[in-house]
């Protein structure tokens, strides 16, 4: 069985900012469509202009998924380097494998312990 995997243009900084852009811009133009579905007919107003919605949720789109890629993005890095730094630390061999049993994490200890190189080690079954 084979998983499903992202398309390798949305593991790039710019997919992934088009992709947030988009899904901001769909979430926050159906709430204000919403807001005039159920609420406008309530106030007794009408709002007649769908392109300033469109506009405000493009705005917002592009305000805030910038700013939350930038602070997952250097969160996923900083914890990925501290996690780095306890592999190789470690003064216990540590072999991790995947679903298909290879080798995707091989520590200093390990390769003292085996006698392969980290690079010799990845991969193999």
């Amino acid at each position: 069985m084979s998983r499903w995997k992202w398309p390798d243009w949305m593991e790039r900084p710019w997919g992934v900012m088009v992709t947030g852009s988009v899904s901001v811009l769909a979430v926050a133009y159906g709430f204000m469509l919403l807001m005039r579905l159920f609420f406008a007919p309530l106030l007794r107003f009408e709002l007649r202009h769908y392109g300033f919605a469109v506009l405000n949720a493009a705005a917002l789109a592009l305000a805030i998924v910038p700013s939350l890629y930038w602070l997952i993005l250097h969160r996923l890095r900083r914890s990925e380097a501290l996690l780095q730094q306890a592999i190789g630390a470690m003064l216990d061999a540590l072999v991790i494998t995947d679903a298909q049993d290879r080798v995707i994490e091989w520590n200093a200890a390990a390769e003292r312990m085996f006698q392969y190189t980290r690079t010799e080690a990845l991969g193999k079954t």
